[in-house]
């Protein structure tokens, strides 16, 4: 039996833990056998000869510029098993196996990959899709099989082959650029623009992004659980649309993210640590989000900065009780410290600079999925935070017809345009607490969510919201909000909570789930499109959310679901 040292030698968890773009390289040997082999660390050079030419990196960037290509696509299938291929071959790279047979074996494995895809490109068939569980067993077989010749008992291979394969690939997906999503929609002869900013392309100059802790134009995907430096999957999401003079209405603004807990670091002083440091970021790309704000504080003032945090995870099983825990600690944390508070940001220039924020966050937390709206889970926890989070937000006095206070009282003080849109959207928010139906589905499961986030927007405050990766019931959000706000733009009156959608607003909602750019934010987190949230399961009708009938289309249900199927995170 190997001792300790031998499997801590093995393990990549050094040169795995880090987003960091450019680790150092270091000379290595090839394995001996009955020895262990030396770890090392992976440049870039490394990761660019690992990943074949015409591999998942270049057909993302097809994708990306393409949003009606299709999400279940004979290559796009490819795409994701040559990134498995290559996050295989990292794996072992890291293990300090990168000469050693099974190596060889991968790439043999790619090479027949990458000449499959010369085939014209079509809609993936079933037996395919279940191709992909086959090949993630074989290249976990793989590795396993060079960990137990390297003298690993096998079990323990198994066991290690599993996480470095998985850490392997959150490596390569926080290695490649991070790239602005931009997609167009039309609707009833109007055409609207979706833009999604990742937090590396968060800039205001040439000089790189507006963190202190720079993102060198990559990103942190979903999967990076023990990231503790940045936020999640952190993006500015943006609805413009042409006014008559052919200038940039936005329609919707507001900042998306995974959730702050990073949650992989068992130790709780060092994950809370890190959650204050998600927060901080996702404040400062609030801030960014909001250019006249942002101005006064890089000019010396003292500005005002309000948020609304609405997560979207189901305390109970699966640990997202503890996840939010964090979340809300780190929010109290900032907004409690002694205001103003100090937010490092770098100018135009490049330059760090400190400016003073008083950050207000009203947090609320609405369970969207099965669990939650199916079978009642959490509520009691989260209805205790957003109680408190709506009367920040409405004032005290939640009863339906009376007048708003809190923050949107403040606003309507001012007699703003939109005075009779805000003050409906708080009356049904408040409906919606009285009747408590966001404990249920009722044909719209995220009715409360969505009207937090464009009440908060209509009254300049700044509007963020995350589930636990920050990409499925994150991107149901989205594209809800947008489905709402391109309707408003069209002249309705906002939508009835729990009414069910006409042929019109369903196949608007089809539009914005698949040319919106959620697509594309899937793809940078796990090499494929899709939303996870698009499933039927097994008991039909007694546990499936009304996602179905909300969409209608099936053709629009199957491009929204993409691969999502294969994927585990």
């Amino acid at each position: 039996m190997p001792s300790l040292n031998l499997l801590q030698a093995l393990r990549p968890s050094n040169w795995m833990r880090s987003s960091d773009a450019r680790p150092s390289a270091t000379a290595h040997d090839g394995p001996v056998a009955g020895s262990a082999p030396a770890p090392r660390k992976l440049s870039a050079a490394d990761i660019q000869r690992v990943a074949p030419d015409g591999g998942w990196l270049s057909h993302l960037s097809q994708h990306a510029q393409a949003p009606q290509a299709s999400s279940r696509s004979l290559h796009g299938l490819y795409a994701l098993q040559s990134h498995k291929l290559e996050a295989a071959h990292l794996a072992l790279h890291g293990f300090g196996l990168g000469d050693s047979a099974e190596a060889k074996t991968l790439h043999a494995m790619a090479e027949q990959l990458q000449a499959a895809r010369f085939k014209p490109d079509r809609a993936v068939q079933p037996r395919e899709m279940a191709s992909n569980s086959q090949l993630s067993r074989d290249v976990r077989t793989v590795i396993a099989t060079a960990l137990t010749r390297a003298g690993l008992p096998a079990k323990l291979a198994q066991r290690e082959a599993k996480a470095s394969l998985q850490q392997a690939s959150t490596r390569l997906l926080n290695q490649r650029p991070w790239q602005t999503v931009e997609t167009r929609l039309q609707h009833n002869g109007r055409e609207y623009s979706c833009t999604l900013t990742p937090a590396g392309q968060m800039k205001l100059g040439g000089a790189g992004d507006i963190f202190p802790n720079g993102y060198h134009d990559k990103g942190v995907c979903s999967a990076s659980t023990t990231e503790t430096s940045h936020a999640a999957n952190l993006w500015l999401s943006e609805l413009h649309s042409p006014d008559a003079d052919d200038a940039q209405r936005t329609l919707f603004k507001g900042i998306r993210h995974g959730i702050l807990s990073p949650y992989g670091v068992e130790d709780a002083t060092r994950r809370q640590d890190g959650a204050r440091q998600r927060a901080t970021e996702v404040a400062t790309a609030a801030l960014f989000s909001q250019p006249d704000t942002l101005r006064q504080a890089l000019a010396g003032d003292t500005v005002t900065l309000r948020l609304t945090s609405t997560a979207l995870v189901t305390p109970g099983l699966g640990g997202e009780g503890g996840m939010l825990r964090d979340q809300i600690g780190a929010w109290r944390a900032l907004s409690s410290a002694p205001q103003p508070l100090t937010l490092q940001v770098k100018n135009a220039d490049g330059e760090l600079q400190a400016v003073q924020v008083k950050l207000e966050v009203a947090a609320f937390n609405f369970g969207v999925n099965e669990l939650a709206l199916k079978l009642g889970m959490g509520h009691g926890e989260s209805d205790k935070l957003n109680l408190t989070a709506l009367q920040q937000l409405l004032g005290p006095d939640l009863k339906p017809g009376t007048d708003p206070g809190g923050w949107v009282g403040d606003y309507l003080a001012q007699n703003p345009d939109n005075s009779g849109r805000v003050w409906q959207m708080a009356q049904q928010l408040k409906d919606i607490w009285a009747r408590q139906s966001h404990r249920r589905d009722g044909g719209e499961p995220y009715k409360a969510a969505q009207r937090v986030a464009m009440l908060a927007f209509e009254i300049g405050a700044v509007p963020c919201w995350n589930c636990k990766s920050g990409k499925d019931r994150t991107g149901m959000l989205d594209a809800e909000i947008k489905r709402e706000a391109i309707a408003q733009h069209q002249g309705h009156a906002p939508s009835r909570p729990e009414a069910a959608l006409d042929a019109g607003m369903r196949e608007l909602f089809g539009k914005v789930l698949t040319q919106g750019g959620n697509l594309e934010v899937q793809a940078y987190n796990t090499g494929a499109p899709g939303n996870k949230v698009m499933k039927q399961l097994p008991l039909g009708s007694l546990l499936n959310l009304s996602y179905a009938q909300r969409v209608g289309d099936a053709a629009a249900w199957q491009q929204a679901q993409g691969l999502s199927t294969l994927l585990k995170s």
